[in-house]
């Protein structure tokens, strides 16, 4: 009996386990693993873990993380792998990566190649990328900067965001070496893979959006290492699939934004201002705050007309729904239009409500220009001077116009502190 009930325990730990086992590594313990070690930084498991990274990048389904709890003690964990500096107080800061310099180095008995330590490198600057979004955008800004090799701009850049100044120059005494000397060397080194073309003249087409930086990078890497046995691995890794679904997620996180433009119409209006022969209706400036999905806007609209004219400061609130690049806001809210009779003046509450529908053309991923077209209902209890009786009267108010917009994700506001 007792070797009978051993025989069920032991097929039951079996099975149990047998799942376990032959589960396919996900997304989240794949982040997870390479997150938990950049930040452990444990030379000994590189060869491990470059070996890991090859075998299971091209089996998962490569996206961010779900799990909200394991999300959140990924981008922890990424916080740790780097630190910022504000020279000048500039608003976005200058991000440096705790990258690691190992080629050469024998581990365990293998050499670790140049090119390991590039791929290294690469796959730590994207995971930090996906889960920390100042990151990206310190990142980004960074290499905005410094894209373009001058004189002296190269060695600049890597003192700057490779070592330290520090160490530049206790290595330099090390090895006897002057620091353009070193900057020699590094130029032949996983490092380079971020620095794009040096002619001063070309457009930064791959430094205008967050994250296609590290397209640039990967594809440095296959340019120099073409026969590479990575390839599959980063390509599973860093693809246009991922950074359009890392783009689309800072969107979606939470919007803050700031947009300031001008538009021109016409008012079509009911019998109560018959006395008002509008010729067109002008609005500047127009003001628009988004925060997630609600709507403040400020306009001062000027009706130009033949005889009466007038002027409003409309304050309105709504709801914005947004598809891709277009936009919808529903708006209402009240304002005071003050209409002119030769010198006098007519002071009248009016009440709105509205909508209007943009397109943004973006300018870079943080600033648009978006044309708009917009409808406005307005009413007021207009005093009409001529006739001398008070009447409730309606303004149909269409109108086109063009803003520039700045859009941020809020959860970078931090990085503005």
């Amino acid at each position: 009996m007792r070797k009978l009930f051993a025989i069920v325990f032991f097929l039951g730990i079996v099975l149990w386990g047998t799942p376990v086992l032959a589960q396919d590594v996900n997304v989240c313990s794949f982040d997870s693993t390479l997150m938990v070690h950049f930040v452990r930084g444990d030379l000994s498991e590189v060869p491990a873990i470059l070996d890991y990274i090859k075998e299971n990048a091209p089996k998962i389904r490569n996206e961010l993380c779900k799990d909200e709890l394991m999300q959140s003690e990924l981008t922890h964990l990424a916080g740790k792998l780097y630190w910022t500096d504000r020279p000048g107080h500039v608003s976005v800061p200058i991000a440096y990566t705790r990258y690691m310099n190992f080629g050469g180095q024998e581990v365990n008995g293998r050499t670790l190649t140049e090119e390991e330590n590039a791929v290294y490198n690469l796959v730590m600057d994207y995971m930090i990328s996906k889960y920390d979004m100042l990151y990206a955008l310190a990142k980004k800004t960074s290499l905005q900067k410094n894209s373009k090799l001058k004189t002296g701009a190269f060695v600049e850049y890597m003192f700057t965001y490779w070592l330290k100044p520090e160490d530049v120059g206790s290595a330099a005494i090390e090895i006897a070496k002057t620091p353009a000397g070193i900057a020699a060397d590094a130029a032949t080194s996983w490092a380079t893979l971020w620095i794009q073309k040096e002619s001063p003249y070309e457009r930064d087409t791959y430094y205008d959006f967050d994250y296609s930086w590290l397209l640039f990078a990967r594809d440095n890497f296959f340019r120099r290492y073409p026969d590479t046995p990575y390839r599959t691995a980063l390509q599973a890794l860093i693809n246009q699939d991922i950074v359009t679904e890392l783009h689309e997620a800072d969107k979606n996180s939470g919007v803050l934004g700031l947009c300031v433009g001008v538009s021109v119409g016409k008012s079509l209006m009911t019998s109560g201002l018959e006395a008002v022969n509008e010729n067109f209706t002008f609005s500047v400036p127009n003001a628009r705050i988004q925060v997630f999905r609600f709507v403040f806007q400020l306009q001062v609209d000027l009706m130009f007309a033949d005889g009466i004219s007038a002027a409003g400061l409309d304050a309105m609130i709504g709801r914005t729904y947004e598809f891709d690049e277009y936009g919808f806001d529903v708006l209402a809210g009240i304002g005071f239009d003050e209409f002119y009779v030769g010198q006098d003046s007519i002071m009248n509450l009016a009440f709105m409500g509205g909508v209007q529908a943009m397109r943004r053309f973006p300018l870079g991923d943080m600033a648009n220009i978006t044309p708009k077209l917009q409808w406005i209902l307005k009413t007021v209890h207009f005093d009409d001077p001529v006739k001398n009786r008070k009447r409730r009267a309606f303004i149909n108010q269409f109108s086109i116009g063009i803003s520039f917009e700045g859009r941020q994700p809020l959860s970078r506001l931090n990085a503005f502190k």
